[in-house]
Order: structure tokens, then sequence, then C-alpha cells
């Protein structure tokens, strides 16, 4: 069985499964999260930075055409 199908087996089966099995999963998933949490936030601060560029540029823009 493929890693990934005995994961996901055992966490639709976690009643019939072991604690060791369990463990091993519960380790995976809080891995998982903690990476794509990381990830959420490394994403967050880098289109608030993309963003704040942006907005400076625009503005600059806006002020060039009206002005003339």
């Amino acid at each position: 069985m493929e890693e990934k199908e005995r994961i996901t087996n055992i966490i639709e089966d976690y009643k019939n499964k072991s604690n060791g099995e369990i463990a091993e999963v519960l380790t995976l998933l809080k891995k998982n999260f903690d990476d794509t949490k990381k990830l959420v936030v490394d994403l967050t601060y880098r289109l608030d930075s993309i963003e704040g560029k942006f907005n400076t540029l625009n503005k600059e823009l806006k002020k060039r055409i009206t002005n003339g």
C-alpha cells in the first residue's frame, strides 16, 4: 500500500488502528499543519509588502497624471 493510502486508511479507520499508527499520523498532521501555517504567514507578509509597493507607485502615477 502506498504511504498516502496507508495514512488515509489510518485516518478513516482510526477506531481499528493501533496507538502507534495513530501517533504516527498525528505527528505527520502536526508537521503538515505547522508547515502550512508558516507558509500562510510568510505569504501574508509578502502580500502586504507587494500591496504597499503597488499603492506607493499607484499614488505616484495618479499624482503625475493629474498634475500633467
